[in-house]
C-alpha cells in the first residue's frame, strides 16, 4: 500500500469524493473510535453525529410508534403501501435507535412502496445473542399476523442489522419473501482480505468490529442453540437476496463470500457494489450523494419482491 495512505486514507484516489471528505472531517475532529470507550459513550457519540450525517427525513404518509412484545417499533406507511419490510438497524448491536435510522427508513418506505417496520431491539451488552434474533422473530410474526394482510414480507438491514436479518430469513422461510442486506456482518473471524486491508482509517475499524462482537456474544455462543453466523445455518432456505457492498469496507470480503455460498446453492442473489464507498454510507444521506443511489437500489428490489 502507498505509505501516504497509511497516514491519510482519504487520499486514496479510488474513494468517492464525498466519502473522502467525510473521512477528513472525522480525522480532523479527533474523536476516539467506539472501542476506545464504553458502550454508553459510543451511543452518545452516535446520537450526536446522526442528524448531520443523515440529513432531514422525507415526509411519509403515516408514521406510527408502537411496541411488539415489549420491543419498540416504528411503522412507516407510504401512500398506497403494498407489502411489508421489517428493518433491523446497524450499529454493531451496540448502537442505533429508531431516531438515528429515521431518515433511512423514511426513504426506504417511499422508494419501496412497502410498509417499513423499524425494530429497536435490545442493544448489547445489555442483552446478548440470541436475544436480538428472537426479538426480531417476534416482530416478524407480528408483522405477518397484524400488518401484512396476506401480502409479502421482506427483511432488510444494514451491518449488524443485516446479520440479524440474514439469520431471521433462513430460520423463517415460510414468512420471508426476500432479504435486502446492506454491507452485512457475517461472522466474527475478521481475517479476510478487506478486514486486513481496510483495518483502520476508513470509518469502521476492524478493531471496533472485534469490540462489537465482544459486546454481542455470550461466553458460550453455542449454548443458545441459534447459529451465530448465517454461514452456519441452513443457507439453502435463504430467500432471494439483494447484497449491497462498499469497496472500502472491512466487511466486504465476508459479504462476498456469503453471496458466493448462496449462489452455489442456487439462491437468487442480486449484487450492488459501490466501489468508492465506505461502511455506513447508505445512512449518510446528508453528506454522501451516493447514499441516495444505494437506498434507491434497495427500494427498487423491495418493490419488486415484497411490494
Amino acid at each position: 500500500m502507498d505509505p501516504d495512505l497509511d497516514l491519510d486514507p482519504s487520499l486514496d484516489p479510488g474513494l468517492d469524493p464525498d466519502a473522502a471528505a467525510l473521512l477528513r472531517r472525522i480525522a480532523a475532529a479527533g474523536a476516539p473510535p467506539p472501542h476506545a470507550g464504553t458502550p454508553d459513550q459510543a451511543r452518545q457519540a452516535h446520537c450526536r453525529s446522526a442528524p448531520a450525517l443523515a440529513g432531514p427525513g422525507e415526509p411519509v404518509a403515516e408514521v406510527e410508534d408502537t411496541t411488539v412484545s415489549g420491543v419498540p417499533v416504528r411503522l412507516y406507511r407510504p401512500a398506497g403501501a403494498r407489502g411489508v419490510t421489517l428493518y433491523l438497524h446497524g450499529g454493531g448491536w451496540v448502537l442505533g435507535t429508531l431516531d438515528t435510522y429515521d431518515t433511512l427508513c423514511r426513504a426506504l418506505a417511499n422508494r419501496s412502496g412497502t410498509t417499513v417496520i423499524s425494530v429497536a431491539y435490545t442493544l448489547a451488552p445489555d442483552a446478548r445473542h440470541p436475544t436480538q434474533v428472537r426479538q426480531a422473530r417476534s416482530c416478524l410474526a407480528w408483522a405477518v399476523r397484524e400488518q401484512a394482510g396476506g401480502e409479502p414480507v421482506a427483511v432488510a438491514g444494514d451491518s449488524s442489522g443485516a446479520h440479524l436479518a440474514a439469520l431471521l430469513a433462513q430460520s423463517e422461510p415460510q414468512s420471508v419473501r426476500a432479504q435486502a442486506l446492506i454491507y452485512p456482518v457475517i461472522d466474527p473471524l475478521l481475517n479476510r482480505e478487506s478486514a486486513l486491508t481496510y483495518a483502520k482509517g476508513y470509518y469502521l475499524e476492524t478493531e471496533t468490529l472485534r469490540w462489537f462482537w465482544d459486546q454481542y456474544l455470550p461466553a458460550d455462543p453455542s449454548a443458545a442453540g441459534e447459529p451465530v453466523s448465517p454461514l452456519d445455518g441452513p443457507l439453502e432456505r435463504t430467500p432471494p437476496t439483494l447484497l449491497l457492498t462498499a469497496g472500502f469496507d472491512p466487511l466486504r470480503s465476508e459479504a462476498e463470500e456469503y453471496a458466493a455460498r448462496l449462489e452455489s446453492l442456487g439462491v437468487p442473489v442480486e449484487r450492488a457494489h459501490f466501489p468508492g464507498q465506505i461502511h455506513g454510507f447508505a445512512r449518510f444521506t446528508g453528506v454522501i450523494g451516493q447514499a441516495a443511489d444505494a437506498l434507491r437500489t434497495v427500494g427498487d428490489f423491495l418493490r419488486r419482491t415484497a411490494g
